[in-house]
């Protein structure tokens, strides 16, 4: 890979390997922890943190990077979420060092304690020749990824954890919607398209059973007998039924734990 290093561009080596099932050279981006969105009514916004604040330390332990902030916080805090303890943040607001005290609260639907802070993001904007042309990269990419996730769970490296049902989808959705209209139409995108990729897959009762029929039909030089097709529709059909039962209570399992 080419970095740029101290402007300079050097050509590093690197040898991908294997951790959960991902491929991983060892490194992440850095972000700094430069507050770009407060929530209403969270504890940051109580606490008086403003937008382009940056966070130095929390309860006394140096932040580096927007990671730490989450890492600290669930550090911080008890497994019982009835008593938060409170914490001290210190950051640089317009060069001057200020010192904060906030407690940070619980959300249930995440599972997890939350100060209300995200990152600080840029938008780029595109004519609309550039937008159909990334559009278009984004889609085979993201074909590419769902195609390699189908090998891996059929191969047995994939993890179940990564199964989302309708359950799931709702949370999504409705994260999507409080992000703006732009990331719910992102959202519906990806549905749509690994709806329509899952319903190319040769399983009887989807359109992919159908062109599968078709093919088998092709190669036996005849139609299939209808009791033939029959017994696959209604296998095929159980398959995804159970299937729509098993994301749903890992939906409802995971919720709960």
């Amino acid at each position: 890979m080419t970095v740029l290093r101290n402007g300079k561009e050097v050509q590093v080596q690197s040898t991908m390997r294997e951790v959960q099932n991902y491929g991983e050279v060892g490194w992440v981006p850095h972000i700094p922890a430069v507050i770009g969105v407060i929530s209403s009514g969270s504890a940051a916004e109580e606490a008086g943190l403003e937008i382009g604040d940056r966070i130095t330390r929390l309860s006394g332990e140096d932040v580096r990077d927007w990671s730490d902030i989450s890492r600290l916080v669930q550090q911080s805090q008890p497994v019982s979420p009835a008593n938060p303890i409170p914490m001290t943040v210190e950051l640089i607001r317009n060069g001057q060092t200020k010192l904060l005290e906030l407690t940070p609260r619980y959300e249930l639907e995440v599972g997890r304690y939350l100060l209300g802070l995200q990152v600080g993001t840029e938008r780029e904007t595109y004519a609309l020749g550039e937008a159909i042309g990334l559009g278009a990269e984004r889609v085979i990419f993201m074909t590419q990824t769902t195609f390699n996730f189908l090998g891996q769970m059929l191969s047995g490296q994939g993890s179940t954890d990564d199964l989302g049902g309708p359950i799931r989808i709702g949370m999504f959705i409705g994260d999507a919607v409080r992000s703006g209209v732009g990331e719910l139409f992102f959202l519906i995108a990806v549905i749509s398209l690994q709806l329509g990729i899952f319903n190319l897959l040769p399983i009887p009762a989807l359109d992919g059973g159908h062109i599968f029929f078709l093919l088998v039909e092709k190669i036996k030089g005849g139609p299939l007998s209808a009791a033939t097709r029959e017994r696959t529709q209604m296998l095929g059909f159980s398959v995804l039924l159970l299937l729509m039962v098993f994301v749903t209570y890992h939906d409802i399992l995971s919720i709960a734990t």
